[in-house]
């Protein structure tokens, strides 16, 4: 993104940057973090170092414990960002507030000025409603079938995202089982059997 936002201020253009995610934004303007790369292992021993842990709370008291400056810019429901707090510091040996953004000392390389555009609560939540119905109409429900099928695990990042803990948390529902319960089966093969 930096370059092209450089192109366009040599053209004598003014860059416009609309959308993505908060973190997107938050690296454009401070720079990436040279945090280390977290590996399939250590998010699987830091997951389960965390489930013995306990919950919410116990995780957040322990990172408090290591890296207070981190923890303090946590809530106990934040669950994969004290995830890679725990694995940054299994890797590096170093709390995770201890790597500095790029920008953090000089100041983003850009002069720049956020815009928001808002709607009413209500408004908001018709738009929501009637993307969230497409969605589902669309196959939602059939889709995590497939994925889940393919191998997807429901306690996976990807079956945690929006929509797709929904279908998962439906389908649970839908069969009578527990959430817990479902992992267990689709574990086993049990949808393989059920949707043929």
């Amino acid at each position: 993104a930096e370059r092209s936002i450089r192109e366009i201020i040599a053209k004598g253009r003014l860059p416009v940057v609309v959308g993505g995610t908060f973190l997107f934004i938050k690296m454009l303007l401070d720079g990436i973090v040279g945090t280390p790369v977290s590996t399939e292992e250590s998010l699987f021993e830091v997951n389960r170092e965390m489930i013995e842990r306990g919950g919410g709370e116990e995780n957040l008291a322990e990172l408090m414990r290591l890296d207070p400056i981190t923890a303090k810019k946590m809530l106990p429901n934040q669950w994969r960002n004290m995830q890679r707090a725990f694995c940054i510091l299994k890797l590096s040996g170093r709390p995770m507030s201890s790597f500095k953004h790029v920008y953090e000392e000089t100041g983003p390389p850009f002069d720049y000025r956020c815009i928001f555009l808002t709607r009413t609560k209500g408004d908001l939540a018709t738009c929501i409603e009637t993307r969230c119905e497409e969605i589902v109409n669309a196959g939602l429900v059939e889709e995590t079938i497939e994925l889940l099928l393919g191998g997807l695990l429901p306690d996976s990042t990807v079956a945690k995202a929006v929509g797709y803990r929904q279908a998962v948390d439906y389908l649970a529902a839908h069969w009578g089982f527990s959430s817990h319960e479902v992992s267990f089966l689709f574990k086993d093969g049990f949808f393989v059997y059920v949707f043929g």
